[in-house]
């Protein structure tokens, strides 16, 4: 698409500079001589070569019209394939995130009449397992927090806590889980930081 936007715009350009050669060539001869006089032959060859000009011009016109229609067109296929395929990967997920809703269903529909609260829990902790087992083949991961030092890259400290038994600057405490996307952050983790003594003192 851009050679061909490019020829277009190398050939008008070499239409304006012919047109400028020609102007310049005949303000030069009327110049030179004011009196002179142009012969019929040359008159018909300047309009057969404007007339020449022109149509080339009107060419590059209509050509550059149709280029960018396809262009266009082109865009607005890609950016319909781009959705398709967006759709198509949605629709995939869906349908394998269908049985851990089924089984969470039964497990809410149980929980009404059970009288065993240790059954319902271990129902309900499957079916925690089922939806992590499947995150975690589509490319999410919990970010480690807990007991590691705090990281800015994954983690965002909420509060900080004086503890004189755990390194300082440590996650004591995960407040809300962090996941990511394959190498992509897409929730830090939000946490609770140790601080020694000495160290609070020292910053205030």
């Amino acid at each position: 698409m851009g050679n061909i936007l490019n020829s277009s715009n190398g050939a008008r350009d070499r239409y304006r500079l012919r047109r400028a050669r020609y102007r310049e060539f005949f303000a030069q001869r009327v110049a030179d001589e004011p009196n002179v006089t142009i012969a019929p032959e040359l008159v018909r060859q300047i309009d057969m070569a404007a007339k020449a000009l022109a149509t080339e011009n009107e060419q590059l016109r209509e050509a550059l019209k149709r280029h960018k229609a396809d262009f266009d067109n082109f865009r607005r296929r890609t950016q319909k394939e781009k959705e398709e395929l967006r759709d198509a990967a949605n629709e995939a997920f869906i349908a394998k995130l269908l049985p851990v809703l089924d089984n969470f269903e039964r497990a809410l529909a149980s929980a009404q009449t059970a009288t065993d609260v240790a059954a319902v829990r271990q129902g309900i902790e499957m079916v925690s397992a089922q939806l992590n087992s499947l995150l975690q083949s589509e490319g999410l991961t919990r970010i480690d927090a807990a007991g590691v030092p705090f990281d800015p890259q994954t983690h965002e400290a909420l509060s900080v806590e004086e503890r004189t038994d755990v390194p300082d600057g440590q996650v004591v405490e995960v407040l809300q889980a962090g996941y990511k996307y394959k190498d992509r952050v897409i929730r830090p983790a939000l946490v609770k930081v140790a601080k020694h003594p000495s160290s609070a003192a020292a910053q205030k």
